[in-house]
């Protein structure tokens, strides 16, 4: 079946699922990623990564763990809903930090798989509901919170004949769904208030309310980010980078402004707040971020006054 979208789309897609997923599974808190986050719900056990990998309700998952040298007790383990001490969680943690790189891989090919789930509801939508399915095509905005869905509650029975009662799906499809919070038919084309208003009114919705605003209020947070500009994150924390100008930066992400103070010292101002460096007399600069040095160099012949036309380059 011919794809939906055209290799750019997918690329400018996957690089935007990236930064939404950090916001929405992880409210933008970056220490998350490397680690592995109790459950947080009633059916959810330890997760990990940008996407928040729940261990014990994912295949892939597991299968990934065991690919880097998890043990099928350590495993079994991070399956449960909770009960692990904290020397096992540092433990744990320092064996997937020390995998960083495979983490990041694993995460790109689950994303890809996020888009292949959304370019099979778009064709099955251009046969069941077709203007449904040419406004998700046309809004990027659609897309992702429709992926976002999937990856929290997940939108099953694509393809089939008939979709599986009072589900995404049907409400996609055009069908009146009846949830805890009353019963739901799409008027013409979908927009994110109808996707949102799927959610508030689902079993979830209706006993979460909060956590639904927090997810709401996070996504409109990535947004904000997505349409900065701002070149999303990768896995592996802190990531230390070399652009094609020679420069190396760690942890740092988004377009960045920068000042020169009158000590001589760089406060420099991107989405990860402010940080300020420490000259050392070379061409190699500390930066402070919430505690955490991060060193980024200089190419040769680049003064420290001069810095400021590289920094911006100094994000990932």
């Amino acid at each position: 079946m011919p794809s939906n979208f055209t290799p750019n789309d997918r690329a400018a897609l996957a690089s935007d699922l990236r930064t939404l997923f950090l916001y929405t599974e992880n409210s933008g808190n970056t220490s998350n990623i490397n680690q592995f986050s109790p459950p947080a719900g009633a059916n959810s056990t330890y997760s990990f990564g940008i996407m928040q990998f729940d261990v014990g309700n994912n295949p892939s998952a597991r299968n990934f763990l065991g690919s880097i040298g998890f043990t099928s007790s350590e495993i079994s383990s991070l399956s449960q809903q909770g009960g692990l001490t904290s020397t096992d969680l540092n433990n744990l943690n320092a064996k997937l930090q020390a995998n960083a790189s495979a983490l990041d891989k694993f995460t790109d090919n689950q994303i890809q798989v996020s888009i292949n789930k959304l370019d099979n509801l778009i064709s099955d939508l251009k046969t069941t509901n077709p203007p449904v399915a040419n406004a998700i095509l046309s809004d990027e905005n659609l897309q992702l919170t429709l992926v976002d869905y999937d990856n929290q509650f997940s939108i099953n029975g694509i393809g089939n004949a008939s979709a599986p009662p009072n589900s995404m799906l049907a409400y996609l499809r055009g069908e009146s769904v009846t949830e805890t919070g009353g019963t739901l038919q799409l008027t013409g084309t979908p927009t994110l208030d109808d996707i949102q208003n799927y959610i508030n009114n689902s079993l979830y919705g209706v006993n979460n309310p909060g956590s639904v605003e927090r997810r709401l209020n996070d996504y409109n947070n990535a947004i904000d980010v997505i349409n900065s500009g701002a070149t999303p994150l990768s896995d592996t924390a802190p990531p230390d980078v070399e652009n094609a100008f020679g420069i190396t930066a760690s942890y740092l992400q988004g377009d960045l402004t920068y000042t020169e103070n009158s000590d001589g010292s760089f406060t420099v101002v991107g989405q990860n707040g402010s940080v300020t460096d420490n000259p050392n007399g070379s061409q190699t600069y500390n930066l402070q971020v919430e505690g955490t040095t991060l060193t980024f160099s200089l190419p040769a012949g680049v003064t420290p006054a001069e810095a400021k036309d590289w920094l911006p380059l100094a994000s990932v």
